[in-house]
């Protein structure tokens, strides 16, 4: 297996006195693993004075740091050093994460495979036991809601919890980073994959490793309420539906999506707008959404039927 150059990226979005372990065990899982040839850290700040930002330039002289804007949301903050970052692969981890030795032995494998995005592992909060595992959409013909499964090997996910995610530098720049419209909320994760999914590319959950955090991660499937906002949900929700329900409720989700639009045009209110501007924006990219059908049944190592009975 090839060696991989990587970076990680840390953003430091409070202050946190804890960043010492953070920063040691990615140190320590980049040291052990026999699959890293380069590699750099990267921390991204919202203020140069902070006492965490001097602490980290006078004690870890070869880390990287950039400073983002004192205001800027999560996903300002994570582009910039997304962006910057040098790697094949990049990890970006949150300031309260703390990698296993064998992070980088696990993760970096699947990028060997066809059309991989990203990959992820469980996140676990040791004080009170919870993990935050794969979010596994819960699908009807009228909408979508989420929950957080255990699988028993490597799945498909479509969004991840922020602790952790090592993603393809290539695809990323491609897709152009988070899309910024959902910021300060973390809906842009789930757009981020799903404008992977647009290109075929598949990105996995997987099991046979796990990360600690010293905090909790909040759940970061809170939406924004801004008019944009609301499109795009209106329009990521028509795709997770396409992508996930079975074939035989497809046709119940196109007639669902007409009779919405016809009802947006009939009783144009303001409410309907956000519906009936999704369902252009479905309607013209159909051929490419189409097309993407093929993310769902490429050869991967994962028990669809499994799948299938267990989220569908």
């Amino acid at each position: 297996m090839l060696k991989q150059s990587v970076s990680v990226v840390i953003p430091m979005i409070k202050e946190n006195k804890n960043i010492t372990q953070v920063i040691d065990s990615v140190v320590t899982s980049l040291e052990n693993s026999s699959l890293v040839q380069d590699k750099e850290i990267i921390i991204v700040s919202r203020d140069a004075l902070s006492k965490q930002t001097e602490f980290v330039r006078e004690n870890y002289p070869n880390i990287k740091i950039y400073i983002s804007n004192s205001r800027a949301s999560y996903g300002e903050v994570s582009n910039k050093g997304l962006f910057k970052a040098t790697g094949n692969i990049i990890v970006l981890i949150t300031e309260t994460t703390l990698l296993p030795t064998d992070y980088f032995d696990v993760v970096i494998p699947q990028f060997e495979k066809t059309n991989i995005f990203a990959a992820s592992v469980v996140a676990r909060f040791p004080e009170d036991g919870r993990s935050t595992n794969c979010y596994a959409p819960i699908f009807t013909s009228r909408h979508v809601n989420y929950k957080t499964c255990e699988v028993p090997s490597t799945s498909y996910t479509l969004t991840f919890d922020r602790s952790n995610v090592a993603i393809l530098r290539e695809k990323l720049i491609q897709l152009g980073g988070f899309n910024l419209l959902f910021a300060p909320d973390a809906s842009g994760d789930t757009d981020l994959f799903l404008r992977g999914w647009m290109h075929c590319w598949k990105s996995c959950f997987l099991t046979t490793t796990h990360c600690d955090l010293l905090e909790p991660v909040d759940s970061h499937l809170v939406r924004g309420a801004t008019d944009k906002i609301r499109i795009e949900r209106e329009y990521n929700d028509m795709l997770l539906r396409k992508l996930y329900l079975p074939q035989r409720q497809q046709p119940l989700l196109m007639i669902h999506n007409i009779l919405l639009f016809i009802l947006s045009i009939v009783i144009p209110l303001d409410i309907f707008k956000p519906t009936r501007m999704a369902s252009l924006k479905y309607i013209k990219n159909y051929n490419k959404i189409l097309s993407s059908k093929r993310w769902r049944y490429s050869t991967f190592e994962i028990d669809l039927p499994l799948l299938n009975q267990r989220f569908f």
